[in-house]
């Protein structure tokens, strides 16, 4: 879609991101941009980077309604909500990505401060039954499992140990990307691989989203 609203959308995504394997932004009810407002927004795309290390296989964000500045946007390319908007973020990661996310300083810091937690270097694996990842809490190594609830459809469960830290960790996360808030986490999901000859699985996050202002260039995270 040629809307002002996507094509800013794009150029900023572009330069935000170190990789950038693709990326598609859909607006519904373009007509009302003009207004000032537009009845949804959904971001998708594939094999993201940022310049920080956040990396994933696919993403899909998707907020309703929404109020922009219509000013800022057809004059400067910026993005602008007038009040947040609210939505969901999916995300999967593959074993690197998710290392990748442990290990970043706005998610690592949100461990730390909160609930005394730390990740050492890359130690996560993904694999059927869900992803095993090493951490530290009170100085004691840990070794726990995240996985789709059993009791739950749609929710999550963390095995192993410190199990209840990082479980109420995980409900709680919220990470702060320069206006869009994503976070707690609400649903885990485990995909076999795809493609003939592919070993790869992944796990695909779902979290709460809150975008108060589009990223802006130049990227801080």
């Amino acid at each position: 879609m040629n809307d002002p609203l996507s094509l800013a959308a794009t150029f900023i995504l572009r330069g935000l991101l170190v990789q950038c394997g693709s990326v598609v932004v859909h607006v519904r009810g373009v007509e009302k941009i003009p207004l000032g407002c537009v009845d949804g927004v959904a971001i998708e795309g594939q094999q993201w980077c940022s310049p920080g290390g956040l990396s994933c296989r696919s993403i899909d964000f998707a907020v309703g309604p929404a109020e922009i500045d219509a000013g800022a946007l057809f004059s400067s390319r910026r993005i602008t909500f007038q009040r947040p908007a609210k939505g969901v973020a999916n995300v999967a990661f593959n074993s690197v990505d998710f290392s990748n996310f442990l290990m970043h300083p706005l998610v690592y810091a949100s461990a730390a401060n909160s609930y005394g937690l730390s990740f050492p270097g890359p130690n996560s694996i993904v694999e059927a039954g869900g992803v095993v990842f090493e951490g530290y809490w009170r100085g004691q190594m840990t070794r726990s499992m995240l996985l789709s609830s059993p009791t739950s459809p749609g929710g999550f469960a963390i095995t192993g140990d410190a199990e209840t830290v990082m479980s109420m960790w995980l409900s709680e996360l919220r990470v702060d990307l320069d206006g869009a808030i994503v976070g707690p986490v609400r649903a885990v999901r485990i995909s076999t691989p795809l493609g003939i000859g592919s070993s790869e699985w992944t796990v695909n996050l779902e979290l709460d989203l809150t975008v108060r202002r589009f990223p802006s260039l130049p990227p801080k995270f």
